[in-house]
């Protein structure tokens, strides 16, 4: 495949999962690869069940023991129970609680991130969750860092939540190198100590470490960062190829008026800016100029 074939011909996409990703402004397969983690699991930001801080933002992983509808006041809720080694949570969804009822499966392995509360145990409402393939893939065990994708109820529904992501994803890797095209010269990254554009995408999906993360993530946020400055460049060189219907040779009564009326002397920067945009005016090019000033 190539960087812009059609999604649909990814393996394991087809047309069903490609509509979905369609939502989201995903239709080619180089727009597949860019849709790179919202963030990452490791064994640094995961906290053991026994560690759990009431009012604490906190990521746990944990074994699903128990799962159920229940039926509350004023309307069922889905309830499930993760456990690990140390100790357990409870985690309560009250929106979609019917669809959520049949995502998880006893023995899944899930991630969950969320505010900690306490309501006859600890607790959390309405947590993020990603759902791991099974220990072998817990960040405790194994020290890996767990890519965890931006996804959907849509995505979700077809099987595309952090682990369809990560299935559909993983086998394109190694084809990076033919895939995917590199704007930026050798001697430039060489200059920059940036990583090839491929390698970077690898990273970001799957790094090998936390050090290789943040060097793929810097140039995918050069590439971000030059590319935009590059769009500006380009418009501010349409502006000057024009020429403007009117032009202004000389300051008129007002402006002289209207310095003179000021109750104070202007500043040097403030003169200085002045005559800029008085060469501004008298140029045959359209002004290109953002003013700004303190107060």
């Amino acid at each position: 495949m190539n960087w812009n074939d059609d999604v649909k011909f990814v393996k394991g996409i087809g047309e069903r999962r490609a509509k979905a990703l369609f939502q989201i402004g995903v239709k080619t397969l180089g727009q597949l690869i860019y849709h790179v983690p919202r963030r990452y699991l490791d064994r640094s930001n995961i906290v053991l069940m026994k560690d759990l801080k009431i009012g604490e933002e906190t990521t746990a992983v944990g074994r699903v023991t128990g799962a159920k509808m229940v039926h509350g006041k004023r309307r069922p809720y889905f309830q499930m129970v993760l456990t690990d080694d140390t100790g357990f949570l409870t985690c309560r969804w009250f929106n979609g609680a019917q669809w959520l009822a049949n995502r998880f499966n006893k023995d899944d392995v899930v991630a969950v991130s969320g505010k900690i509360d306490f309501y006859g145990g600890l607790q959390i409402s309405h947590p993020d969750f990603d759902i791991l393939s099974d220990d072998k893939s817990n960040p405790i065990n194994t020290g890996m860092i767990m890519p965890l994708y931006p996804s959907t109820q849509a995505l979700q529904s077809v099987g595309l939540d952090s682990r369809g992501f990560r299935r559909v994803l993983k086998p394109l890797m190694s084809e990076l190198p033919r895939i995917v095209p590199e704007p930026l010269p050798d001697n430039v990254l060489r200059e920059y100590h940036l990583l090839p554009r491929y390698a970077a995408l690898e990273q970001a999906h799957f790094p090998d470490s936390l050090e290789h993360l943040e060097a793929g993530r810097d140039r995918l946020k050069f590439d971000e960062l030059f590319f935009m400055q590059l769009l500006l460049a380009l418009r501010s060189s349409a502006v000057v190829r024009k020429t403007k219907r009117n032009r202004y040779e000389q300051p008129g009564d007002i402006l002289e008026s209207q310095y003179k009326l000021l109750p104070y002397d202007l500043t040097d920067a403030q003169k200085r800016v002045m005559h800029e945009i008085w060469n501004d005016l008298k140029s045959p090019h359209p002004m290109n100029r953002l003013l700004q000033g303190d107060v």
